[in-house]
């Protein structure tokens, strides 16, 4: 988090310099209020620059690690940037999910602003500018501001993605909320993906799975065994389905409300207590040869493709 009390031009930032050098990635930046982001950062007590020309100015750095983020770096790991300016009071609205976490600053040309609505990160005055960063646990949005007024204010923040953990069905398969229906021992949660092997056993769906949130993506590509739904899955997407597998139960597909749940799958499916994909603004594709004993309901607000 870089603040500025003037324009620059081509501002860069590095970390570990003379070490391992790192350019870090400019994330995004509204006029003075610059935001970089950087994966696998060589640790320790190292020394974070940032550099500019033309303009003889004022900054304010802040550096913040965070561990288990996904390793893709880019806007995959630091998604949903958003950011305003102008008078008032600074607030931004971040896209999120459970178990990532979410950044926000603020700059100001004068001490306008205190009080950031989230745990605070740093707050610091200088000649002509005031800088203040904030964070948050993740949710599907979360809203970072601060109270007051000020002029030239600038505020800017984004998501830092979680590492996604996969649970794999374990042979013995069983309840989804047995540590053995697993082979890590773990009952996945939401953020989680789940996989099948071609020896996994029947997985049932006995609750309403994840507990709380949404599994991040389910891949059944290898799987042999029958899934029965005798609760509710609820998954962001995509979920991916086996050639030949046979869903048994209420068979409900639940998605959150605005990720792409995306059906892409080839061969026939069996599905014996009919179909029902729920959620807001999804996207179905399905492909290949359905059997459907029931109904095959859509419900959703925006648009289903069959």
């Amino acid at each position: 988090m870089v603040s500025f009390s003037g324009t620059v031009t081509a501002p860069t930032a590095k970390w570990d310099v003379a070490g391992t050098n790192q350019a870090m990635t400019l994330i995004g930046l509204q006029n003075n209020a610059y935001l970089y982001g950087l994966v696998a950062p060589t640790s320790g007590n190292k020394i974070l620059t940032v550099s500019w020309t033309t303009q003889s100015v004022t900054a304010i750095l802040n550096c913040t690690s965070f561990t288990g983020a996904l390793q893709t770096g880019g806007t995959t790991t630091f998604p949903n940037k958003v950011s305003s300016g102008g008078a008032g009071q600074p607030t931004q609205t971040i896209t999120s999910a459970t178990g990532d976490m979410v950044v926000a600053m603020a700059t100001c040309a004068t001490v306008g602003f205190t009080s950031p609505n989230q745990t605070s990160l740093y707050a610091k005055n200088g000649t002509s500018v005031y800088s203040s960063g904030q964070y948050a646990a993740g949710a599907a949005t979360v809203t970072c501001s601060w109270t007051g007024t000020g002029t030239y204010m600038e505020s800017i923040g984004c998501d830092i993605a979680a590492v996604v953990t996969v649970h794999t069905i374990s042979n013995a398969g069983g309840n989804a909320n047995a540590t053995t229906a697993w082979v890590d021992g773990t009952v996945p949660i939401a953020g989680d993906s789940i996989i099948a092997s071609a020896t996994s056993g029947t997985l049932t769906i006995n609750v309403a799975f994840p507990v709380s949130g949404t599994l991040a993506s389910v891949d059944f590509t290898s799987y042999t065994g029958l899934l029965v739904m005798s609760n509710t899955l609820s998954v962001a997407g995509p979920v991916t389905l086996a050639s030949g597998m046979t869903v048994q139960g209420a068979s409900d597909l639940i998605c959150s409300a605005t990720a792409t749940l995306t059906f892409s799958i080839g061969g026939s499916r069996h599905f014996t207590g009919g179909l029902q994909l729920k959620g807001t603004s999804q996207t179905y594709t399905m492909s290949g040869s359905w059997v459907i004993d029931g109904t095959l309901t859509l419900s959703e607000i925006g648009r289903a493709h069959v």
